[in-house]
C-alpha cells in the first residue's frame, strides 16, 4: 500500500485548523480517530475493531512504517512510555508521553520531528510540539514508538 500523500495531506489539513480548540473529549486518541475519520482514512477502530479499543491498548492507525526516515507529514505515532531528555550544557529538560497517540506535522533532520496532539502539557486542546527519535550527545530517549501511514478507507 505505502503513503498516499493526498490521504497525508488531507489529515494534516483537517488537525491543523484544530490547533488551540478540542476535539471531542481532548484525548490524544479521540483526535487521531476523528482526524483520520474526517479525512476518509481507515481509523484504529476500523483495523483493530471496537472491542480491542481498550484504554490501554496499543492502537494501529494504517500501515507500519518501519524506519523514521519513512515518516512523513501527517502520518501517526503511537508512544508506550516514550521519554526525552535534551540537555544543552548549561539546562536540560524532559518530556514523556506513557501512553499517547501524535500526528506528524513535520520531520526535520537529526530525528526532530514536529507533531500536533493533545492531552499533553495540561492541556487537552491541540498544539504543536517538538519531540526527537534519534539518540545523540544531546538527546536520550527510552521506551518506544510507533510510525503509521493512515490507509485510504475502501
Amino acid at each position: 500500500m505505502g503513503l498516499n500523500l493526498l490521504l497525508n495531506r488531507r489529515i494534516l489539513n483537517w488537525v491543523s485548523r484544530k490547533i488551540g480548540h478540542q476535539v471531542g473529549n481532548g484525548e490524544c486518541w479521540t483526535l487521531a480517530e476523528t482526524a483520520l475519520r474526517e479525512s476518509e482514512a481507515r481509523t484504529s477502530s476500523d483495523i483493530m475493531g471496537a472491542d480491542n479499543l481498550t484504554a490501554d491498548a496499543d492502537y494501529r492507525w494504517g500501515e507500519l512504517v518501519g524506519e523514521l526516515s519513512q515518516l512523513a507529514e501527517g502520518d501517526i505515532i503511537q508512544f508506550r512510555n516514550y521519554v526525552v531528555t535534551v540537555d544543552n550544557g548549561s539546562s536540560w529538560w524532559q518530556e514523556s508521553r506513557p501512553h499517547h497517540t501524535a500526528i506528524v506535522a513535520s520531520v526535520g533532520a537529526n530525528g526532530v520531528v514536529e507533531v500536533l496532539e493533545c492531552n499533553v502539557k495540561g492541556s487537552r486542546r491541540v498544539q504543536r510540539n517538538t519531540l526527537y527519535f534519534q539518540r545523540s550527545s544531546s538527546v536520550s530517549i527510552s521506551g518506544s514508538w510507533f510510525f503509521y501511514h493512515p490507509q485510504p478507507r475502501a
